[in-house]
């Protein structure tokens, strides 16, 4: 694999994580080795510094992730405040399904569901827009958060209960 796709596919993984990324998950995905991880990622970041570009890249201890830059922040704090968008992306309509159908359900068992690594954008999504908020944490070790949705939610679908979801089964052919 040469070094400007390794470089490509590393911007790919950690955009679709929305999360930090261990060096070994990432080595493991790309079937490369270390060395060649961290040349990629030495390159990426120059690449993010030397040019007008709203992303960095971010590392913490073995851990790497894409985050905006500090100099847009008032954009992005004006770009939030306004949430012009009034639909919902593919991923966070999934995620607010199996919230509905499953809760109280914790980000793992959504992403597990979903088949995905990371659902965490399409969970602050829902959670800005008040259709979905946390139910609790579980009773096990890390403490996850539980999340259900809200009566928001029911008036955005215009039912009176959850009871009135369609059932599963009508969707599985």
């Amino acid at each position: 694999m040469e070094l400007k796709a390794i470089q490509g596919a590393i911007e790919s993984i950690l955009f679709v994580a929305g999360e930090a990324v261990t060096e070994d998950e990432i080595c493991k995905t790309l079937e490369i080795d270390q060395k060649m991880l961290l040349e990629a990622l030495r390159q990426l970041t120059v690449i993010y510094q030397e040019n007008s570009r709203g992303l960095q890249l971010i590392q913490v201890r073995n851990t790497w992730q894409l985050g905006t830059k500090e100099e847009n922040a008032d954009y992005i704090v004006r770009f939030a405040k306004q949430d012009t968008r009034k639909t919902l992306s593919n991923a966070a309509m999934e995620t607010l399904a199996i919230i509905a159908y499953k809760q109280p359900i914790s980000r793992i068992d959504i992403n597990q569901i979903r088949g995905v690594s990371s659902s965490s954008s399409s969970i602050k999504i829902l959670l800005r827009k008040k259709l979905i908020q946390e139910a609790g944490r579980m009773d096990v070790p890390g403490r996850p958060i539980l999340y259900k949705t809200t009566d928001r939610f029911l008036q955005m679908v215009q039912l009176k209960t959850l009871s009135e979801l369609p059932d599963l089964e009508q969707f599985k052919a």
